[in-house]
């Protein structure tokens, strides 16, 4: 893996961006690295990986442009990978925009990687909080630091994320709660072609969360949860969760160690 500067990295982001507000082939991964404290690691992972021998990729590369630059640089069908990370400070201060909390998105890091011998093609954020409250603070304001030119249409309403999302802890029981902005409504107003191809669109997407807990879990009431030992897995179709039928909301109680 190495670090690059932000535009250099930019070509391979709108070329994710594009792969995923584009596909089917998405499944989204959260984990939650809890401390004692209250404090911890946050990480969101677009994994896109089956795309990888997908001739929708070139179409995608068409769409994006043929400078030939941005062909080299994103190098998705060769045999070079593709691995970087970078802070969302430094690609909010390249773009010239003003940062809120610079200490915070200082620690923020973006990574993506597309390798097609192995399969990998990702995005992924990682978000050390010293509070809980910073997860919503980075689901609140992180895609305003994201390029524009990426269209970024997973995010905040109809969105493929939550727009909004928040943690409570209280005496060892974590709890959660999330909003989606109305993307089950937009569905809802589809006439029945559209709903049809938006089910084709998002079959087999899973929204996948799982929770690292300080100490062994008591009970997790989370639908669909699955424990083992201090983790929690909870997996959820995506579809589901756009049309408004599944519930990501719930607590889970642990034990001092």
């Amino acid at each position: 893996m190495k670090n690059q500067e932000p535009m250099k990295v930019q070509h391979v982001l709108i070329v994710l961006l594009l792969a995923i507000t584009s596909s089917s082939c998405i499944n989204i991964f959260e984990d939650i690295f809890l401390n004692k404290d209250g404090s911890g690691r946050y990480e969101l992972r677009f994994d896109l990986g089956a795309m990888m021998n997908n001739p929708m990729l070139e179409g995608l590369m068409d769409e994006f442009g043929s400078d030939s630059t941005a062909q080299e640089e994103v190098n998705i069908f060769g045999t070079t990978a593709e691995d970087t990370i970078v802070s969302m400070l430094s690609i909010a201060q390249e773009a010239g925009q003003t940062v809120d909390r610079p200490e915070f998105w200082k620690d923020v890091m973006m990574r993506t990687k597309m390798d097609e011998e192995s399969g990998e093609f990702y995005l992924k954020f990682t978000v050390p909080f010293a509070e809980l409250d910073d997860i919503s603070y980075f689901y609140e304001n992180f895609q305003d630091y994201m390029p524009a030119d990426g269209e970024n249409e997973m995010f905040g309403q109809g969105g493929v994320l939550p727009s909004a999302l928040s943690f409570t802890l209280k005496r060892r029981e974590l709890t959660r709660s999330t909003g989606f902005g109305g993307a089950s409504e937009e569905m809802a107003e589809m006439d029945e072609q559209e709903k049809q191809m938006m089910s084709m669109f998002f079959t087999g997407a899973t929204y996948e969360t799982v929770y690292h807990l300080p100490g062994r879990v008591k009970n997790a009431d989370f639908p669909n949860a699955a424990v083992n030992g201090k983790d929690v897995t909870v997996r959820t179709p995506l579809l589901d969760i756009l049309q408004g039928e599944a519930d990501m909301d719930g607590s889970v109680k642990f034990r001092r160690r």
